[in-house]
Formats: structure tokens, C-alpha cells, sequence
């Protein structure tokens, strides 16, 4: 089965849906003919706590988190024209019904974010929400009154512009240089961010590389992060405080997909996702986040697996909610916000069983026993 899946997914194809329910390496491989054999045999493989962490489930706020919706970006950031883009998503009209304890997905209803394929989620200091598309804008979503504590989006405009991250994770615009930036975060477009901005440093997975850059220090002062690196494709990166987590992908279904958890200065410091036999708890991993003083990560499309600041697996369950399914969703990204909870950036059918998807924010609640 995980062979048929890979030479039906990695099919040399336009952009869609399904292809973005791939993990991020095998998304790439639809546009990298050279990386598509491998990685459909990679597909075809037949191998086989902590009180903070319950606080971040529950919605408690840490000090440091700002409540202040975000004003509109002081470089050009306009809201979204009238239309469509506008217009609420509507949800199936009968609610499925939810067992006690389950890890529940609240649907945010959030507007504007239109329908382009989804790539990614970042948050800045202040817990403002940015989502990248494969369009021309990022979607800053700041703080509002909406069921998950958000508000509409608001669009960042590309044009003949390039994103800049500030050692804030606050996400704006300048010209192109006409130099290549030594920064590589500062030379990000909407359908290419693949990082993280926490405490000042970017960490920016490039390829099989990782680079962290000083983003308050002249020039960024980027250099080589992780030791002993990663020996397969690092496709997902979250930070905390303490520590940055980088999942070292070595193939879908694979026993050896491990989170390498480095300190801030790139030592290792152990793996996650390492279950009691050697191999990996979660086969099909992806979208890492930090959650409290663990990790969270997803395993397939819809199946969060919490991991405690000890490194334990604290659980495993599928998201479920009553206005939308993860089952017919394309989850493109996951990131937490402090006091806000962990968030899912995915496409939401129009109607249940429906084809048609738009884009929306889900708020993950109780994942943590």
C-alpha cells in the first residue's frame, strides 16, 4: 500500500491537494524529477509530564505573551479585496459527535484566507499568526475576537518586494536588494519560508542544511547549525526557548524518523519520536511545534503526537472536530501561540465529503492528559 501511495502521489503533476498532503521533501520531488525515484522507494519502504505542557492545553497565559491585536503592516499591508476571499467558510451542517477526552479541533472560522495552496504557519513575540500561500501575499492574522482569539486576515503584499523577518518574528516588506542578502531569511518568498524566528535567531532549513542567523547581529552572522547533523532531510523545524527540534525525515512509513532536540548552541541533546523497540513512534511524520515545554508533531494527516519536556510520549490520538474532518483536510502547518493554544493552518471542505477546499485555522485543544 505505501507503494502505490508513493507512485500515485509522486506523480509528476500541477500543484494540488492531495499533493500537499505529502510530507514536505516529497512535495519537492514533484518538482525535482531527480529526487522522485528515490523518494517513491523511500514511500515504498516495508520496515515497519509536564504541568507547563497541561497549561498550553488549557489555554493559560504565560507573562510574556502580549494580548494587543497587531496593527497592519506599516510597509503597504492592506486588507484582502471584496469577493469570495471575504466570504466565511461554511462547515458541514451536522456535528459529529465527540467522545469524552477527545483531542478536539476547533474550527476558526477565520476570513480572507482565500483558497491557495497552503505552505506554512509563523508566529511572531506578540502571538500574531502569519500564513504562507503559494500567492501573493502572507496572511498576518493578529489578535480579534473570534472563536480561537484571532481576527480576519490581512494581507502583507508581495509585489516587487521580499519578506523580512525582525529578531521579533514581526514578518514586513523591503525592496529587493540588488545583492543576494547574506540572510536567508530575509530572502524568503510566500511558497518557499521553511524556518523558524525564536529569541532574535532564525533557524532556516535549506536543503539538508541548517543555518541559524543572528537576526540583531551586522549582516545576521549566519552560520552551520546542528552537530552531529541530521543524516537524512531535515523537513520540519520548531524552536522554544531551551531548545530547537528538527525532524530528521528518512522516507514515509520509516522506522528511523526521529526529532533530533538540539540545545541553542546546535548540540544534541537527545532524540523524540523513539519508541521502546528503537523505531519511531510516529511513521509518517511531519509539521513540527513546540507545545508547552514539549513537542508536538503530526503523524499522517490527522494523528498529533505530544511529547513531554522529558522527552516521553505523553500521547498519541487523532484530532477530531464537529464542523470540519482532518480526514479530508490538506494540513500544511502547525505552530503554537503562546496562551492561544497549538494551531493548524489546513484546507477545509465547503461541505463534508466535498473536493472543494478553502483555507482555514484550527485551534487544537485537550492534547494533553
Amino acid at each position: 500500500m505505501h507503494c502505490a501511495a508513493a507512485q500515485r502521489l509522486c506523480r509528476p503533476a500541477e500543484t494540488n491537494d492531495d499533493t500537499m498532503k505529502l510530507p514536505l521533501q516529497m512535495r519537492t520531488s514533484l518538482f525535482l524529477p531527480s529526487l522522485m525515484l528515490p523518494l517513491a522507494l523511500a514511500g515504498c519502504s516495508s520496515s515497519s509530564s509536564e504541568s507547563s505542557l497541561s497549561a498550553a492545553g488549557t489555554g493559560a497565559a504565560p507573562a510574556t505573551t502580549s494580548g494587543a491585536a497587531a496593527k497592519p503592516a506599516s510597509t503597504g499591508a492592506a486588507t484582502s479585496t471584496a469577493g469570495a476571499r471575504d466570504a466565511k467558510p461554511s462547515g458541514p451542517s451536522t456535528p459529529t459527535p465527540l467522545a469524552a477526552g477527545a483531542i478536539r479541533g476547533t474550527r476558526c472560522n477565520i476570513g480572507n484566507l482565500g483558497d491557495k495552496h497552503r505552505r506554512s504557519l509563523h508566529v511572531d513575540a506578540q502571538g500574531t499568526l502569519y500564513a504562507f500561500d503559494d500567492g501573493e501575499a502572507i496572511h498576518k492574522i493578529p489578535a480579534g475576537k473570534g472563536p480561537c482569539g484571532l481576527g480576519d486576515a490581512v494581507d502583507i503584499p508581495q509585489g516587487q518586494q521580499t519578506y523580512v523577518f525582525g529578531p521579533d518574528g514581526g514578518v514586513r516588506t523591503e525592496k529587493t536588494p540588488d545583492e543576494k542578502p547574506e540572510c536567508k531569511s530575509l530572502s524568503v518568498w510566500s511558497s518557499g519560508y521553511k524556518g523558524v524566528v525564536s529569541n532574535g535567531v532564525a533557524f532556516i532549513v535549506d536543503s539538508r542544511e541548517i543555518r541559524a542567523e543572528d537576526l540583531k547581529a551586522p549582516k545576521c552572522a549566519s552560520k552551520q547549525f546542528g552537530e552531529p547533523a541530521p543524516t537524512g532531510n531535515p523537513i520540519s523545524i520548531a524552536a522554544s526557548d531551551k531548545h530547537v527540534f528538527v525532524l530528521d525525515f528518512h522516507g514515509s512509513g520509516h522506522d528511523d524518523n526521529f526529532v533530533f532536540r538540539y540545545d541553542r548552541t546546535g548540540k544534541l541533546v537527545d532524540k523524540l519520536n523513539v519508541g521502546p523497540e528503537g523505531k519511531a513512534i510516529a511513521r509518517w511524520p511531519d509539521y513540527l511545534s513546540s507545545c508547552g515545554a514539549g513537542l508536538c508533531l503530526l503523524d499522517g494527516e490527522k494523528t498529533l503526537v505530544v511529547f513531554g519536556g522529558d522527552g516521553k510520549l505523553l500521547r498519541k490520538g487523532e484530532v477530531q472536530g464537529d464542523d470540519f474532518s482532518l480526514g479530508y483536510a490538506s494540513v500544511a502547518g502547525m505552530v503554537e501561540i503562546p496562551g492561544k493554544g497549538l494551531f493548524l493552518y489546513v484546507g477545509i471542505p465547503k461541505e463534508k465529503g466535498s473536493s472543494e477546499k478553502v483555507a482555514d485555522i484550527v485551534r487544537v485543544e485537550n492534547f494533553a492528559k
